[in-house]
This record gives C-alpha cells, structure tokens and sequence, in this order.
C-alpha cells in the first residue's frame, strides 16, 4: 500500500518550524535589548534631571490623567468595525478582536503586540485541515478523512487497488502485443446461413469447442466436410463449375479458420483438392466433375492418412522390444496404432504416458493403451525428469515437419525431446508426409495459435512449440526413416506440390 497522510505529522512539523523561528526572533529581540540597555545607561544621567522635572509636573497632573485613563475604558468597552466583518476590543489593555462571533485577544511576546490575524494565523497552522474546511467547504470531504484515519485509509486501499488492477491490464496489454500476429477471437456461428454449407458449420463448432483435435482428426473431418459440400453444390448461372465451387471452398475454409487456424494438414489437403479442381475440363458435366472430385478426395485419404499410419507402423515393429519403456506425450493415432500392433506381436514393453497440465489430451491414449491390456504409468511432464532415467526410447507425435528440419507439435514437445537428449535416450517422430510443410521457423512466434487454458481464467497459452532438429533422432514417414533435414525432398516428391 502507498504511503498515507498522516495530519500529526504535518502539524507536529509546522508547529516545530514555528518554535524555531520564535526562537530567532527572541534571540534577536534580546540582543537589541542589550544593545537599547547601553544606550539607555549612557543617556540615563543627562536625562535623569529631565525626568524629575517632568515628574513634579506629571505628579500635579495627576488627577487629570487618572480622569482621562477611566473615560477610555469606557470607551474600549464599545466596539469598532473594521472591513472583513471584524471588531477590535480593547479590553484590560489588551487590543482583542471579533470576528465572525468569536472574541480573540492579542497577546504580547517578547513585547512585541500581535494582532488578531497573527494569532488566527497561527490557530490555523495548528489546526490546518479543519480551518480550510470552515473556509472552503468544498474540501469538506477531505477534512472528514482528516477527522477519520480508518475510513482514509480505507479510501486509500481501494485507490492503490484500483491502481495496481489497471498497472496488470497495461503489463498484459504490452505482453499481448508480441501475440497480436496470432489468433485471438473467435468466430460467430452463423445460423440459416447461404454462403456457408451446414456441414462447415457443424465442423467449425466443433473445431471452436476442440471436440476434434489432433492434426489427422482435424484433416479427416475436414475432408468428409468438403465430400458433402461438393455433393451439394449446384452451379450457379453464367458461372463455370470449377470457378463456383472454388469459391465456395475457399468461403468455407476462411469460415473454419476463423473458428481456429487451420492445421497444415488441412492446408495440403485444401491444395491437392484444388490442384484436381484444376485438372477438370469443360467437357465434363457437373455430375462428373462431382464424382472426380469425391474420387480424389478417398484417394487422398487412403493414401496420405491410412495407407502412411500403417507403413509407419511396420517400420517402427523393428524399433520395439523386449522390455522397453516407451515415453509417448499427449495422444497421437499414429503412436497408437503402433503400440497396438506391438501389443498384439506378442512384444513386451511398457509405456508411461505423459501429459500436460491444460487439456490432459495424454488420459484418453492411456484409456485406450489400458484397454487394450498395456502396462501402462501416467505422469505430468513436469515430473519427467523422474521417470526419463528408465526410458529406452521416446515416441512423439507432430503436428508439421518444416523445411529447416524443425517440428512443430503440441506444446511441451520440445521439453521432453530436450530432456531425452540430456539422458542420451533416442528421440524418435512419428509423421506423415502430408504434414510437411515448406515453412521455416527457429522459434514458436511465427506460425502458431493462442487458446485458453483451462486450468486458470483469463490465461492464455500456445498451443504448438518447435523442437530443433538437434534433439531429433530420425522421423519416421510412410517413405522411409529419415532426418529432419530430409524434409526438403520429401516436398519434392508429393505429387501435388
């Protein structure tokens, strides 16, 4: 709490400059005292005869001035006044003074007369607060804090409150602004809407709600989303049917990204749909071009999704054996589908799942590892120290392969590959090629997404972070177990690019 005004204080410190300078003024007044004293003795001889002369004649006059002297007492009793609304009294020769109802006399000090406004200069010094109040009432109310040092201080704590609330709205105003690139709002849910088909908008919920997540579940039901938008699609008049539903498909994409980003598996699979929206010719009727498309669309998902989760899922039945202890993090079909077919080999291994503190994505993959008759342990990552000392092998899941050999996966990611390389344990990453992307990134600023974390209010978190290729022992992909640096020829190879 900021420091409080305390009213003794001021008081005690004007009252003590006061006494200083009384006591300057006394010094001095006694020093022309002295000096006057002097004086008085050199001429005290040569007016001595004066003075007796004067006495005999003051003496003779006696009776007159003595007469005098009662006329003006009575004339003191009576009162003058003066401009202000004041009135001077003279009253046992004392010069007093009336004003607003109050009779104040001036006193004498160090023989020195002071006049009424001196004294009253002098109360109000004493008694600040309260004689600006009777002045000004607009500072009434501060002279009831004055009068009241509870209520003040109360006053006081609610000010510094309010003060420190928008001092953390301003810090977390200037640390918003290095995530102001990124996704912050969400989308309003259109309702009857004629641009947008039900099935995107049902999917758009559902991404806005994370009902689906997971890069190859996202890419999935997009995929079925645009099976039914194309189905349902009629050509407009004076339009072409590849300029319409290109359109159509761009509208829906701009939809689901504003309810939140869309995945780079998403990107590529939007990009094989339109690189074959571009291989139809005028020839075609729309119920062709239709049945093209759904084609190319189950082609894309038996080959780039299923067909790559198995293939990757033989490779790594060479990396499992006996006794194992497999470290997986948050949930991923990929690793999952791997773990299974191990189980059902006959190979014995253990699994310790490890998850975050926010959505605990990591509980359902142990539910299905557990249901399957898996040895399996939970833990969160922040006791992954513990249990990496155990660990032979360290199975992640991505969400992109970048050009320079990073990836990008759920937040976290780059901690546990981190701390496997500090305990020599390989790090190996499961990825499908249609999650490469031609993008570069050193760190988790440039491509990513804010969501809220559930485990406070108001907090906000990224939800991917980028691993180096350094702690990285080899991407396992449907073409071949690989480095991270091979990520470059793999683009070359997809045929849509």
């Amino acid at each position: 709490m900021s420091d409080t005004v305390d009213t003794s204080d001021v008081v005690d410190k004007a009252m003590l400059q006061k006494a200083k300078a009384d006591h300057r003024a006394e010094k001095k007044a006694q020093k022309k005292a002295r000096v006057q004293q002097a004086k008085s003795k050199q001429q005290g001889e040569s007016s001595a005869a004066i003075i007796s002369n004067k006495q005999e004649g003051d003496s003779q006059n006696k009776t007159d001035l003595d007469k005098d002297v009662e006329n003006k007492k009575k004339e003191s009793k009576s009162t003058t006044k003066e401009v202000g609304g004041e009135e001077k009294v003279k009253k046992d020769n004392k010069l007093s003074t009336v004003k607003e109802g109050k009779f104040v006399e001036n006193t004498k000090k160090d023989g020195k007369t002071e006049s009424a406004k001196e004294v009253q200069a002098k109360k109000e010094v004493k008694r600040p607060i309260k004689t600006q109040a009777k002045k000004d009432p607009k500072v009434a109310g501060e002279t009831n804090k004055a009068v009241h040092p509870i209520k003040k201080e109360v006053n006081i704590v609610k000010e510094v409150k309010h003060k420190n609330v928008l001092a953390k709205k301003a810090s977390a105003h200037r640390k918003m602004k290095l995530f102001t690139h990124l996704h912050q709002k969400k989308a309003t849910i259109p309702v009857n809407s004629q641009d947008l088909h039900p099935a995107v908008v049902n999917l758009g919920s559902q991404y806005m709600d994370r009902v689906i997540v997971g890069s190859n579940a996202r890419c999935l039901a997009f995929l079925h989303a645009m099976k039914q938008v194309i189905k349902d699609y009629n050509t407009p008049p004076q339009k072409k049917f590849s300029h319409g539903l290109e359109d159509t498909l761009h509208l829906s994409m701009e939809f689901l990204h504003q309810c939140r980003p869309v995945s780079v598996s998403m990107n590529n699979a939007m990009r094989h749909l339109k690189w074959q929206l571009m291989q139809l010719t005028d020839e075609k009727s729309d119920i062709e071009a239709k049945s093209h498309l759904n084609q190319a669309i189950e082609t894309y998902i038996l080959e780039q999704i299923e067909m790559a989760q198995q293939a990757i899922c033989n490779t790594m039945q060479k990396k499992i054996v006996d006794k194992d202890v497999v470290i997986v993090y948050g949930c991923s079909s990929s690793i999952q589908r791997t773990l299974e077919e191990a189980s059902k080999r006959g190979i014995k291994f253990r699994v310790v799942v490890m998850d975050d503190w926010a959505w605990r994505e990591g509980k359902e993959l142990l539910r299905r590892l557990v249901k399957l008759g898996l040895k399996c342990s939970y833990a969160i990552i922040s006791a992954a120290s513990l249990v990496m000392g155990e660990a032979t092998k360290v199975l992640l899941g991505a969400h992109a392969l970048l050009a320079n050999g990073s990836v990008m996966a759920r937040t976290g990611t780059s901690q546990i590959a981190l701390l496997a390389n500090a305990y020599n344990v390989p790090v190996l990453v499961c990825c499908e090629t249609h999650k490469c992307c031609e993008r570069a990134l050193t760190d988790s600023f440039g491509l990513n997404e804010l969501i809220e974390d559930p485990t406070s209010v108001g907090a906000i978190r990224l939800a991917y972070d980028v691993t180096p290729p350094d702690f990285i022992s080899a991407v396992i992909t449907e073409v071949a177990v690989v480095p991270c640096t091979s990520v470059p020829v793999i683009l070359r190879m997809k045929p849509f690019e």
